[in-house]
């Protein structure tokens, strides 16, 4: 499952707690970038605990989307579970409070590293949760062609494939 068919499934629910969880979801999930800040430059050649190694002039960053796909840190990670960011008391079920999108946790990069979070990230996650809430209770998706590539890859990047075309139906 990817980002697209998730917003597509997501758009056919009515439980508003349901929507912003799988707004969360798709966002951090789907939409996180491959790589994440802080990106460093290797200065001199460096040999993990674990042997790996890594010569010098090399960039190193975190693979964000790796680690949120990881089923070490994610029960099922390429399934929609719109309850998967409740709390630790509510599991899937949905009876704990939500976690804050904005919160930095660990596994979680998406508002990158705790030295340094984005300072903007409250502000991008009310417009990203208002824009995603809007089109899924306003709208129902359906894909233009059902049997199209969705998603694309470029070095370290998965990204949408350009050109797909999503129907919209006002409900």
């Amino acid at each position: 499952s990817n980002g697209i068919t998730w917003v597509i499934e997501a758009s056919t629910t009515k439980d508003q707690r349901a929507v912003k969880r799988i707004v969360q979801q798709v966002i951090s999930v789907f939409f996180a970038s491959a790589h994440q800040f802080p990106v460093r430059k290797v200065l001199k050649d460096f040999t993990f605990s674990d042997g790996s190694h890594v010569p010098a002039g090399n960039v190193i960053c975190v693979p964000q989307q790796a680690v949120m796909r990881d089923s070490k840190y994610y029960d099922r990670p390429d399934e929609l579970l719109p309850f998967r960011f409740a709390s630790e008391s509510g599991g899937d079920q949905g009876n704990g409070a939500i976690q804050k999108f904005t919160d930095l946790k660990p596994h979680f990069y998406l508002w990158g590293a705790a030295a340094k979070p984005c300072p903007g990230r409250w502000y991008a996650s009310a417009v990203m949760q208002q824009f995603f809430v809007h089109l899924l209770t306003k709208y129902n998706f359906k894909l233009a062609d059902p049997k199209a590539e969705l998603t694309f890859s470029y070095t370290t990047i998965v990204s949408p494939r350009p050109g797909i075309e999503i129907m919209l139906q006002e409900r």
